[in-house]
């Protein structure tokens, strides 16, 4: 009964023994990231390193990089199981998401997200960078109320100092003008009517004086 329990038991430990000595086939994961994923920069990132817990293969990387919702354009590197891609050096919320097949096959993929925030006065400045704008200082420095540009100019009539319309002001005044000319011109009518009847009654009663002393 013994020698065939221990028949019965040899074979079982053989393969515990057997699967502790061989490798563990574990699937891939990514293992951490820089930046981390949920933090915050107050200085601007150049590219984003992805770490995995194996390598994986560089023809079925995949990474998609979007800032503040929108695409963006990245160059992406494989090297063993370290995956980096370029991001645009800009402040917003990035996010990027990666899928990647390790070299039993598995795939995994997710996604990681981090924000840039450009503090004024807390980020080095870089050669070649334009200088911050004089204007644009003057404006977030100027008291309310205060007027720190031209003034807006709207389309419409223009107004004098107390509001009322110039061009109505002075279509009154052309109309006025127009009406006293036409009054004018119509009593030098009614002037010139009346005046040439009264001369030729006068010339009438002076042929008729004339005849009368003639017949006298």
């Amino acid at each position: 009964m013994r020698s065939w329990g221990l028949l019965l038991v040899a074979p079982v430990l053989a393969g515990v023994v057997l699967l502790g000595s061989s490798p563990a086939y574990a699937h891939v994961k990514m293992t951490s990231s820089d930046p981390a994923d949920g933090s915050q920069s107050r200085v601007p990132i150049s590219e984003v390193t992805l770490r995995f817990s194996e390598q994986v293969n560089p023809e079925l990387v995949k990474v998609a990089v979007t800032v503040d919702g929108k695409p963006a354009r990245s160059t992406t590197q494989v090297h063993g199981s370290t995956v980096t891609t370029s991001v645009p050096e800009r402040s917003g919320r990035f996010q990027v998401g990666y899928r990647v097949v390790s070299r039993d096959g598995h795939t995994v993929s997710g996604t990681i997200e981090f924000t840039v925030r450009r503090v004024p006065g807390e980020e080095p400045r870089r050669p070649g960078d334009p200088a911050p704008s004089a204007t644009a200082d003057s404006d977030a420095t100027a008291p309310a109320g205060s007027a720190t540009g031209p003034p807006a100019v709207v389309d419409g009539p223009a107004t004098d100092a107390k509001g009322r319309s110039v061009t109505r002001s002075w279509v009154w005044v052309i109309v006025g003008l127009g009406g006293l000319g036409l009054l004018g011109a119509l009593a030098y009518v009614l002037v010139s009517g009346r005046r040439k009847p009264s001369e030729g009654e006068a010339t009438s009663v002076d042929t008729v004086d004339e005849s009368g002393s003639r017949d006298s």
